[in-house]
């Protein structure tokens, strides 16, 4: 990027921002600086889960992996039970194990369009439908060369569900080191991303879709150094698409207006047997008109530990979560991580040591993702035993409501089968199905072997038999006590 500046634009653009170049240096004075303490959990679902997770933020849901084969689907407002999308059946041949595993969602912003990396231990694919239908629309976006890439690679579903990145082995030959496919669903085509790298990452898209940003394999500047995650501009008035090389490294995003480009993290050189950085982590605002510098700050870098990573940046460009490892900060920044106001040179708060906010982040067992504001975000993480929404706006105390009073039943509409869980601790012994004005429909017993081994839900088989329509599915405990009722339909 050129490093000229246009300060009296800037100002106008963001008049809220302090323009001057800012690094953190003064770390003797930064040792006694204790951050206010945000966050608190609204609610929580219990579940074993795997770390894939999406928001769709027109319509309030969240997407979330659960190991057992399926992805649930919940309310971002209140945790409730919506549906599930049952993902035991994808095969990579109709004879091969199931890919019951999803380690990575993306959806849109309407959550019309998901993309989702499902694996098993040893093979991976991506898969793309529409919901709420569950058409499948890409059977195989990408098939996993190695047995454990799905851990570094990213995929993305563009705010509107017109295009979706991949991985792809494109122009490197090592599979460890994927390229990038785009698709245009829409036109139904795709094409090759030079150069983009699905490792560092998701990409970002700005909310009219003109403009993606991304990481690339390429040098910075005049620096000689190759880089694995050099930061990339990509103009899809065009298809393919019109690419230009950003001056920076880190992993990038865009406004929801496309006017500024917001980048984070340290040069990382090719070796990919090498995790330390060569440059030192930092993270920066520029103008994408005109490629101007309007902010930057600077942290510090240690063997395997490197500040300003797994960031999520607020889509007006003006807020930055960050994680800071290094040692040369005070400790109670390091432990989940800090926010910035873009403009200053310090953070001005970080999450409870509860929160587990660790920006836009996935790996196997733990992913988070955040709104547009920064002020809610959904952790999917294993360490927390399920899926868990934490308010980040300022706040006295950290509460916690505990558990969402809700029931799940899958599938849902049924052929014949669902499988229903309660949230009530009581064990339930039989289950009785009933017409939506009380006539008794069919009913059977329950034994702990019809359990479901890995969420607690109870199999009930309704029967193919039972007429197509909507009916009240009831579980009932020692003495005929109601555990959970929940509506079904039978398709």
């Amino acid at each position: 990027m050129k490093t000229t500046t246009r300060t009296v634009a800037c100002r106008r653009a963001l008049s809220s921002y302090v323009l001057p170049i800012l690094t953190l240096l003064s770390f003797g004075a930064l040792q006694a600086q204790t951050l206010p303490v945000v966050g608190r959990v609204l609610w929580r679902v219990p579940f074993n889960p795997t770390g894939a997770i999406a928001y769709a933020p027109s319509v309030d849901l969240v997407f979330a992996g659960v190991y057992g084969g399926m992805i649930v689907v919940v309310k971002g407002s209140s945790g409730e039970a919506q549906d599930t999308i049952l993902t035991d059946t994808w095969r990579l041949s109709p004879d091969g194990d199931p890919l019951s595993v999803s380690t990575d969602l993306s959806c849109s912003r309407d959550g019309r369009v998901i993309a989702v990396t499902v694996r098993n231990d040893d093979v991976s694919k991506v898969v793309v439908l529409e919901y709420p239908s569950k058409r499948i629309l890409l059977e195989s976006a990408y098939l996993g060369k190695t047995s454990n890439e799905y851990i570094s690679f990213r995929i993305t579903v563009s705010p509107s569900g017109r295009y979706v990145t991949v991985p792809d082995t494109g122009w490197y030959a090592d599979p460890a080191r994927n390229g990038m496919r785009l698709y245009d669903l829409v036109a139904d085509t795709s094409c090759e991303i030079t150069r983009g790298s699905a490792v560092f990452g998701k990409v970002d898209f700005d909310d009219a879709e003109r403009y993606m940003v991304f990481t690339t394999v390429g040098t910075v500047g005049g620096d000689a150094q190759l880089f694995r995650n050099s930061v990339s501009l990509a103009d899809l008035s065009t298809f393919p698409p019109t690419v230009r090389d950003l001056n920076d490294y880190g992993r990038g995003s865009i406004s929801a207006d496309g006017r500024y480009i917001m980048v984070s993290g340290a040069g990382v050189g090719m070796d990919p047997n090498t995790s330390d950085p060569i440059t030192l982590p930092r993270a920066s605002v520029y103008e994408r008109a005109t490629d101007s510098l309007i902010w930057r700050v600077n942290g510090k870098s240690r063997s395997g530990a490197i500040d300003f990573v797994q960031h999520q940046w607020s889509k007006d460009a003006r807020r930055l979560f960050i994680m800071l490892r290094s040692t040369r900060v005070p400790e109670d920044w390091v432990r989940r991580g800090v926010f910035y106001r873009v403009g200053d040179s310090l953070p001005y708060a970080r999450p409870c040591d509860s929160c587990y906010f660790n920006g836009s982040y996935t790996a196997t067992g733990y992913g988070t993702i955040g709104n547009a504001d920064l002020d809610i975000t959904f952790v999917n993480a294993f360490a927390l035993g399920g899926l868990v929404s934490i308010s980040m706006t300022p706040t006295t105390s950290v509460t916690d409501i505990g558990t969402t009073n809700t029931s799940i039943v899958y599938p849902n509409p049924s052929t014949g089968e669902v499988r229903i869980r309660c949230s009530s601790p009581t064990p339930p012994e039989r289950w009785g199905l009933t017409s939506i004005n009380g006539q008794a429909i069919a009913s059977g017993a329950l034994t702990l072997n019809e359990a479901h081994p890995i969420d607690g839900s109870y199999i009930v088989r309704i029967g193919t038999d039972v007429p197509k329509g909507t009916y009240l599915l009831t579980l009932y405990g020692e003495q005929g006590t109601v555990v959970c009722t929940q509506n079904v339909v039978r398709q």
